[in-house]
């Protein structure tokens, strides 16, 4: 568990030393930088690979159908409400920002700290710009995307030095039923403030999102099987219910729910009918 932490986690004091590793490694004098956590290491390696300019990154087209992205975002919008609205109120003052992006790295929605919030926006992090490890290099926001795990990127740990007065820590969002990535969230401020209680305050933000997702899942799976068990009522002369596997009833048509009532028993959703009947 220790290593997990330490590869995913900077360790506060380092600043000089992976500063100096970077202006190594960028140079071309040091191809295997020392003194660099080897997720940060991989992700430099990557960004001179494709090219990232560490004093003016581009911007990268994405890579999804803008229609069907245009929706899965609309969701993750939706889904991020809360947990978004609890930022703007909890990081203000804080000078720290939560920052919402979809899987391909566009930035949907910002919110916090009106300084941090300013601060972002002379850095290029607005909503619709693209924050991908290829468009930006390294950053807990693209970097966490491309792993699909959550990473903290301290300083000079980002490839680009413009955001080298950054500290940020980066979840990703996943999907409920497939485990699919859909975006990620990001805790981002001053790196002259090291908090290493961004990582767990960022997975928390994801695990909320993930659980209003699920809480969107279930209602969508309710009302399809509501719409299915009326499409066969009407192709019956019995009253039809559904159960789970513990028996419990999940939804019953009007034939059987009158049925139940008149025999006294429970057709709540959710109740045992194995006990009630």
């Amino acid at each position: 568990m220790t290593e997990q932490i330490r590869h995913f986690r900077p360790v506060a004091g380092e600043d000089r030393m992976v500063r100096q590793a970077l202006t190594r490694f960028q140079r071309g004098d040091d191809r295997v930088p020392y003194g660099v956590r080897p997720v940060i290491e991989e992700s430099w390696q990557r960004c001179l690979r494709s090219g990232v300019d560490p004093i003016a990154p581009r911007t990268a087209p994405y890579g999804t159908d803008p229609v069907r992205r245009s929706a899965r975002n609309q969701e993750l919008l939706e889904a991020s409400e809360a947990v978004m609205t609890q930022a703007r109120n909890a990081l203000s003052g804080c000078r720290t920002m939560l920052i919402l992006a979809d899987t391909a790295g566009e930035v949907l929605r910002t919110e916090g700290d009106d300084n941090a919030l300013s601060a972002a926006e002379g850095a290029g992090m607005t909503p619709g710009s693209n924050w991908s490890e290829a468009a930006r290099g390294t950053s807990a926001l693209g970097t966490s995307l491309y792993l699909g795990n959550a990473v903290h990127v301290h300083g000079p740990e980002h490839y680009c030095r413009t955001h080298h007065l950054w500290t940020c820590s980066a979840g990703v969002v996943r999907d409920p039923v497939d485990e699919g990535v859909l975006g990620a969230l990001s805790v981002a401020g001053s790196s002259h403030v090291f908090d290493p209680h961004l990582f767990p305050l960022v997975l928390a933000s994801a695990a909320g999102v993930r659980a209003a997702l699920a809480e969107r899942e279930d209602l969508r799976r309710k009302q399809l099987l509501e719409h299915a068990l009326d499409m066969l009522s009407r192709r019956s002369i019995t009253g039809l219910m559904l159960f789970d596997r513990r028996g419990r009833l999940l939804s019953a048509d009007s034939r059987a729910r009158s049925a139940l009532a008149a025999l006294g028993a429970d057709c709540a959703c959710g109740s045992s009918a194995r006990r009630d009947c």
